[in-house]
């Protein structure tokens, strides 16, 4: 258990957007990533960049996964 939820199997980084720390899923097979609402909407305002548009994003078997915009973070 990390913060009160149970994680599946898989290779875990703790990392930092701006000042918030957040947990990430290392998917080395990803041409993107992606950040959940609930951590989008933690961070602070300097460190939360306005979303832009959006773009077509397909999971696995191409099944279309909701997103709310695109944009660009710091990430450590």
């Amino acid at each position: 258990m990390k913060g009160g939820r149970e994680l599946s199997t898989g290779v875990y980084i703790r990392g930092l957007i701006g000042e918030t720390t957040v947990t990430f899923t290392a998917d080395t097979g990803a041409s993107r990533t992606m950040v959940s609402t609930r951590v989008y909407d933690q961070l602070s305002t300097k460190d939360r960049p306005v979303l832009k548009g959006s773009v077509k994003l397909r999971g696995t078997g191409g099944s279309p996964i909701r997103e709310m915009g695109i944009s660009e973070f710091n990430m450590v």
